[in-house]
């Protein structure tokens, strides 16, 4: 895509191939989200999967927004996908409608793809105008027999094609997962689940576990497929009593209970297929941001 003027703004797409690009786009997501972008393009993590969409006031970046093409599988089905993630302002070009501009875009780039985006309270308003409507989510609780298995903590750092490798093998126990896009599970095991990612060697299973407490949570599963009681077990501690899961377990996995997730709300745009229009589902947190 080449560059394109919106008033005294330039639309870059890709910028983190250029140095300075990368630079610019790096200090919007440190200072707006914490977001360190340039280690997520430097560890190999981020490539041609995801597009960047960002306009500049020459040479500062004012604002932008991720893309990541991928697939949704469900039901035996591939289900062409893009997930928008990141979308940024500074402060100071806030209310000129900046993001408003790359969202044209970005569904310019994609018109028959199912897209989907979660945004936080203050901008809920927003997305209905570009055709995206509120999607409620539904979790499953189990209870769970505690057979702890030997975990072995993954350091994403070090370990990177072995979790590459176990994306690909996917989430056996799951009726809706991700496919054909390993970089967004890679930034989320990077950053918000970098301390919580466990593999139950016996099985060659990936855990993203957290325990709270008699309650375990798990966020995702990938690898071997096995009773998902026994994976529930292995990961369990001697206290847990309940898993609650946060991928689209497919029934019997337990009653379906609504996701309640403060200040985040999923927005989707279908075209054609709609899994949420029939099945209570939710979108594990390692496939999206």
């Amino acid at each position: 895509m080449d560059e394109i003027r919106y008033r005294e703004f330039a639309l870059r797409a890709d910028c983190q191939r250029d140095p300075e690009g990368l630079a610019a786009l790096d200090r919007l997501g440190w200072d707006t989200f914490r977001l360190k972008l340039r280690a997520w393009y430097e560890t190999g993590c981020w490539q041609e999967g995801t597009r960047a969409l960002t306009l500049f006031r020459e040479r500062e970046a004012v604002s932008s927004l991720f893309a990541s093409p991928m697939e949704l599988s469900w039901q035996g089905r591939q289900i062409p996908a893009v997930q928008i993630g990141g979308v940024m302002t500074a402060p100071p070009f806030r209310g000129q409608g900046c993001s408003r501009r790359l969202m044209e875009q970005v569904l310019a780039l994609y018109p028959k793809r199912f897209v989907f985006l979660y945004a936080n309270d203050t901008v809920r308003a927003v997305y209905p105008r570009f055709g995206f409507e509120e999607c409620p989510e539904y979790e499953r609780q189990m209870p769970v027999a505690p057979k702890p298995g030997t975990l072995r903590r993954i350091d994403p750092r070090q370990e990177r094609a072995l979790l590459e490798e176990l994306y690909r093998a996917g989430n056996p126990w799951a009726a809706l997962s991700f496919r054909e896009n390993p970089e967004v599970f890679l930034f989320n095991c990077f950053h918000g689940w970098a301390e919580d990612l466990w593999l139950w060697e016996e099985a060659g299973v990936l855990g993203a576990v957290r325990w709270e407490g008699p309650r375990m949570y798990c966020g995702e599963l990938l690898g071997a497929s096995v009773p998902l009681g026994d994976a529930l077990a292995a990961f369990a501690r001697p206290e847990t009593r309940a898993a609650r899961l946060g991928f689209a377990a497919a029934a019997p996995a337990g009653a379906p209970v609504l996701r309640q997730e403060k200040d985040t709300t999923l927005f989707i745009r279908p075209a054609g297929v709609n899994p949420f229009a029939s099945d209570k589902l939710c979108l594990s947190p390692l496939g999206w941001t």
